[in-house]
């Protein structure tokens, strides 16, 4: 039986082969959920190189309409976070002294026009969700709420 880190290693090879073979796994090819899984897998993966490799087929598939073009934005900053470089959504934030603060942003004052072009919900409601889901509160840091 393979534990945990087998099973990942597995699927994560697998959609390697997918990725190789068909591009992105969207809708058409998988369906919503395993479009949404392998997001989920890469995103949160521990390879910036997998990262880096899906992000021109993730954007290929969303512009086809076969997934949100927030993954894109949501992949594009977890890459630029792993690089040391600021975001460009403001999707990712960091834990720091029992509060959720966000990670820094390029061109603050653009962020928001940035977020609504890609479908993303406006900050501030995305950080009432963050602060209802981790029960910490959230500061925004120099980026207009």
């Amino acid at each position: 039986a393979l534990g945990l880190r087998g099973r990942l290693t597995r699927a994560t090879k697998r959609l390697r082969e997918i990725l190789k073979t068909h591009g992105f796994p969207g809708t058409r090819l998988v369906g919503k959920e395993a479009a949404q899984a392998a997001l989920t897998m890469i995103v949160h993966g521990p390879s910036l190189e997998l990262q880096q490799q899906t992000l021109a087929p993730l954007t290929e598939a969303a512009r086809r309409g076969e997934v949100p073009m927030s993954a894109v934005a949501t992949l594009t900053d977890t890459i630029l976070g792993r690089e040391g470089q600021p975001q460009i959504y403001g999707t990712k934030f960091d834990f720091a002294d029992g509060k959720l603060v966000i990670a820094p942003v390029r061109d603050p004052k653009g962020l928001a026009a940035r977020r609504a072009r890609v479908g993303l919900m406006p900050l501030a409601e995305y950080i009432r969700g963050l602060e209802e889901l981790y029960k910490v509160p959230v500061v925004p840091e120099g980026v207009q709420r």
